[in-house]
């Protein structure tokens, strides 16, 4: 169960009709190497019907040194340290990396799709391997881009009244503002959350800026039967954290019709 560490409340889940969300990434770590299993079970037919079809190798360039007669001789090593299965039709993708299994949803839609995608690999895949999951991490990154800012209120007055408090300050022109950042992360038993915000000025677009939040929940330490339970709990306080970052002005322009 995720540790209650943000003093939230919970939000009844609703779809807004248009959402920023630029990456989903969804994170499962075995307690060992998992790569090995792949390569030793053809998967290729499973990801093809699921609409994974590009396979490519992902290799750890080294470089072997080796003495020779009192001559160092420099050799180039490629180990394959896992895969990427590749949706062609979205840029989706599947990453087996040594011990991580990774969901990497570039085209977004809903919590819903990615579960059904998860409970069918959970069937198929995480039921077969018979090592422990370590830990989930669920991670989404919005990327808001504000047009014609004419001063800091622009901006903040999308978010959350304790957000970018440093733009306030009146300390220098918002034309000025290159580049804003503010980091912090929490922990509390087995759970942990880790928020990144910036915003930065877009330099090929006048009085333009992108405003990322980057949340990123992690969770160590459970049972294996558990872990769709877990992800749709984390799901959930990505959602209450999103309400509480976003203002009332935030949530009306994502709920109007693009």
């Amino acid at each position: 169960m995720i540790e209650k560490i943000f003093k939230i409340q919970n939000n009844v889940r609703k779809p807004f009709k248009q959402h920023f969300l630029k990456g989903v990434i969804l994170a499962i770590t075995f307690a060992q190497d998992i790569k090995e299993f792949f390569a030793n079970n053809n998967f290729t037919e499973f990801f093809n019907e699921n609409g994974f079809s590009n396979l490519t190798e992902i290799k750890n360039a080294n470089f072997k040194i080796t003495i020779d007669e009192d001559v160092p001789i420099a050799e180039q090593t490629n180990a394959v340290i896992g895969y990427t299965y590749t949706n062609p039709q979205n840029n989706n993708q599947i990453q087996i990396i040594n011990n991580r299994f990774i969901f990497v949803h570039n085209t977004y839609s809903n919590y819903e799709n990615l579960n059904k995608e998860v409970e069918v690999f959970n069937e198929k895949i995480f039921a077969n391997i018979n090592v422990n999951i370590q830990q989930i991490g669920f991670r989404k990154i919005n990327a808001i881009v504000v047009r014609e800012v004419a001063n800091y209120n622009d901006i903040t007055d999308l978010f959350n009244n304790n957000l970018f408090n440093f733009m306030k300050c009146d300390l220098f022109d918002i034309n000025d503002l290159e580049n804003y950042r503010d980091n912090f992360i929490l922990s509390k038993n087995s759970s942990k959350i880790i928020v990144n915000t910036s915003c930065a000025k877009i330099k090929n677009i006048e009085s333009s800026y992108e405003v990322v939040i980057d949340t990123d929940i992690i969770q160590d330490s459970f049972d294996n039967t558990k872990a769709i339970d877990i992800i749709k709990e984390m799901n959930q306080l990505h959602f209450d954290t999103f309400c509480w970052f976003t203002s009332d002005k935030m949530k009306n322009i994502m709920n109007e019709v693009i």
